[in-house]
């Protein structure tokens, strides 16, 4: 099993695309953001690491759902994963590649 940590970067851009969906849609909208999340994520727990690599070294892309796709970095020799930003997926990624924090 990984860790999973959440950077501060990661908590409020997920809390960003919480507001987005629930400002376009629905509340239901949201939940089902969430739970897809949250299923994602123990998935990555699992060590089932999906994504594709980054632009940066050491960091994967995980598309979440055609909106939006999260940037994560593995940390294999402590079991831990660091999530670092959640974004849109019709924004050039190359433009969020200097939020990443690592």
């Amino acid at each position: 099993m990984y860790s999973i940590d959440w950077t501060l970067r990661a908590e409020l851009t997920c809390y960003k695309e919480i507001d987005f969906i629930e400002s376009k849609w629905s509340l239901k909208e949201v939940e089902k953001f969430i739970d897809l999340v949250e299923d994602k994520i123990q998935n990555l727990s699992t060590g089932i690491l999906t994504g594709k690599p980054g632009n940066i070294a050491g960091v994967n892309i995980l598309v979440l759902s055609k909106q939006t796709s999260l940037a994560y970095k593995v940390f294999e020799e402590v079991s831990r994963i660091e999530l670092l930003t959640f974004w849109s997926n019709k924004v050039d990624p190359e433009e969020y590649q200097s939020f990443i924090e690592i």
